[in-house]
């Protein structure tokens, strides 16, 4: 009787076993049950539409990710009507769900079986009819869903694996013990690259920092030239102070890569002067560039380690489930959990609040119970005792910019400083944390504890992705990473080259991704929730189904 529900059983490669079963009971006196909806009777019409809007719910799925139901039977067949003249109860099994559209919030969102106590009436329709949700808690429901892991996908064949990879935009997804350990050594993969990419030029680095801060300077001056145009309108001067902001922000991101470059002794062959410019560089980022440069030095020699590297580290599967994904039940929170809306917060708060949260409180990284761990104080359990110069230094750096805004407060107002710098820093660490994030967090991207981690593997376990013209203004930090994992005092004007001679190198073991950046963030953000509590090799999974 519910043809949408079966095709997309079909569609997902699952069998739908008595997707819902109807019977009848008399309503609660006060019209309240845990797990109760109230709804006006289902009519033929209304189910048509809502079998309608099932279609339009499955068209955009490559967008929005129609996940985790369980029966896919939310509005049944009409029944005839129970005895004493009460309405019929269709009693399911349904499971939380997706907002596939926000054009469907209303339709979905009276379905969600939450196990929360909870009416959802239409008056003045039948405030009577039910459709009662059997309630379950939180945990009961992601167990029973379950996640379509990479390990299930992997060995998938035939159409619907055809679909499910496409849909995923990988060519190829390995699978915990069915990839091999690689078998070439750093060495191998460093004669694959011609050894002139390895020279580093203090003259061409410097030229590219000139150009950076001449484009900083002019865009600055043309802003405060257009601003100044009493005789245009209002909003053409405010879509001026956006295109400002947007690439300030981003011609500002290949400064601080600059910087990266000074951090990793790939600037210029002195190591005195590599850590002069990025101490100015990045303190005027306001970045702790020697804090930053020693844990960043840690997350290189043990990318993707579980228990040693310091970025993005992933949430096991019973951390995720008890410290980063359980609101308390029945709370607005639980409710809206796991919609888009809140999943589209959430990268947004990653974005906006990622950066200084690494540095105020190490957030992403290992844990050290019982400690607050930071990027400023030379006790912090990060760093040796031998970095405190170095952690200090990186302090003061801080105070001489912090002391610097505050002038320019003073002279010019906080909403002149505001306009000129904050915003466009703000993009700047949005651009970092997105950059940072998308080239360590994907489905094919392994994770690692001691029995198999290697430095060669964990190196090459990075994603290299394509930003357009943002390639050229920060510098292929995004398009070359895995060249720049491996040789990390490579400069990065050599790094395109020396990433066509590591493709041939690597092989399967080489990473891209053409799948366009907003697309690509909500794919990992959706699906790269957390790894499995057992095993060597790791790779992410997620709550909710691939589609």
């Amino acid at each position: 009787m519910r043809p949408t529900a079966t095709r997309l059983a079909d569609w997902r490669g699952h069998t739908l076993a008595n997707p819902c079963h109807y019977h009848s009971q008399s309503p609660p006196a006060d019209g309240v049950d845990s797990g109760v909806y109230v709804l006006p009777p289902i009519s033929s019409a209304f189910a048509a539409v809502d079998e309608a809007l099932w279609v339009v719910e499955l068209a955009v799925s490559d967008l929005y990710r129609p996940t985790n139901w369980r029966s896919g039977a939310f509005f049944p067949p009409p029944q005839s009507a129970s005895t004493a003249g009460l309405n019929t109860t269709y009693a399911c099994t349904v499971d939380r769900f997706w907002f596939s559209s926000s054009v469907l919030f209303a339709r979905r969102s009276a379905r969600r079986s939450l196990g929360v106590p909870f009416v959802f009436a239409l008056p003045p329709l039948a405030p009577t009819a039910k459709l009662a949700m059997a309630p379950r808690t939180r945990d009961e429901d992601r167990h029973l869903a379950g996640a379509l892991t990479v390990e299930e996908l992997a060995p998938m064949v035939g159409p619907k694996a055809s679909l499910l990879h496409s849909r995923h935009g990988l060519s190829t997804v390995p699978t915990a013990g069915r990839q091999p350990p690689p078998t070439f050594t750093i060495k191998q993969l460093r004669d694959a690259v011609p050894a002139h990419c390895f020279e580093r030029s203090l003259a061409r680095s410097s030229m590219h920092l000139a150009g950076d801060l001449a484009m900083i300077a002019v865009m600055a001056v043309a802003i405060h030239t257009i601003d100044g145009l009493s005789w245009l309108p209002l909003p053409m001067r405010a879509v001026a102070w956006a295109a400002y902001w947007w690439f300030q922000g981003a011609v500002m991101t290949g400064v601080w890569v600059l910087a990266h470059e000074c951090g990793h002794q790939s600037f210029s062959p002195s190591r005195r002067i590599n850590n002069a410019v990025g101490w100015v560089l990045h303190s005027a980022l306001l970045v702790p560039y020697h804090s930053w440069r020693i844990t960043h030095g840690t997350h290189h020699k043990n990318t993707n380690h579980m228990g040693r590297d310091q970025v993005f580290v992933p949430h096991t599967k019973s951390e995720f489930f008890a410290d980063v994904a359980s609101p308390k039940d029945g709370t607005f929170a639980d409710a809206v959990s796991e919609t888009p809306v809140a999943e589209l917060v959430g990268i947004a708060q990653m974005l906006l609040l990622g950066w200084p949260a690494y540095l105020l409180m190490n957030t992403a990284s290992q844990k050290h119970p019982g400690k607050w761990v930071n990027h400023f104080n030379p006790s912090s359990p990060i760093f040796a005792a031998k970095d405190r110069t170095d952690i200090i230094m990186s302090d003061v750096g801080l105070l001489l910019v912090f002391g610097a805004i505050g002038a320019a407060i003073k002279e010019w107002g906080f909403g002149a400083v505001a306009r000129y710098y904050l915003i466009p820093y703000l993009f700047v660490n949005m651009w970092l944390v997105l950059i940072t994030y998308l080239q360590h967090s994907d489905v094919r991207v392994p994770h690692y504890r001691n029995g198999e981690w290697t430095f060669v593997r964990g190196a090459v376990g990075a994603v290299d992705r394509d930003y357009g013209i943002y390639n050229v203004l920060q510098h292929h930090i995004g398009d070359t990473h895995v060249a720049h994992h491996l040789f990390s005092q490579m400069p990065f004007y050599h790094a395109q080259e020396a990433t066509e001679a590591l493709k041939k190198a690597l092989g399967q073991y080489y990473l891209q991704d053409s799948t366009p950046i907003p697309k690509a963030l909500w794919r990992s953000w959706t699906q790269c929730k957390f790894v499995p509590d057992e095993g060597e090799v790791l790779y992410y999974s997620s709550p909710y189904k691939a589609e």
